[in-house]
């Protein structure tokens, strides 16, 4: 399984780097690989409302081609850092909609091999 963690902090190293870092690290020690960037590092340029997306289907900033991931899972990162701390029920968080997930659901399954 491979995990992309994705860092949207301004700060290079701050807490939610951290908190990826070591989520990361608790993945690959379990065997999964995994890669963790920063968005801070990147040029990221926003739509200018050329249409191209609409016209010929590609967006003039998106170089090469990307492969889809199986799983998305984003939250906030005080509910991440409540988890971390016991602090959250992360059962309760995923009920109250602080968790999203998007994607192949069967892929989770594989979590509590790595969590569990």
């Amino acid at each position: 399984m491979f995990i992309l963690g994705i860092n949207g902090s301004p700060r290079r190293r701050g807490n939610t780097y951290k908190l990826l870092e070591m989520f990361l690290n608790s993945c690959a020690a379990k065997g999964a690989d995994t890669k963790l960037i920063s968005l801070v590092d990147y040029d990221i340029r926003y739509c200018m409302g050329c249409d191209s997306c609409f016209i010929e289907g590609k967006c003039v900033f998106c170089e090469g081609e990307h492969e889809k991931p199986n799983v998305v899972v984003t939250t906030p990162s005080r509910v991440w850092l409540g988890v971390a701390r016991g602090e959250v029920n992360p059962v309760t968080a995923f009920f109250k909609r602080e968790y999203r997930v998007e994607g192949d659901w069967r892929v989770l399954k594989r979590f509590r091999e790595l969590f569990g």
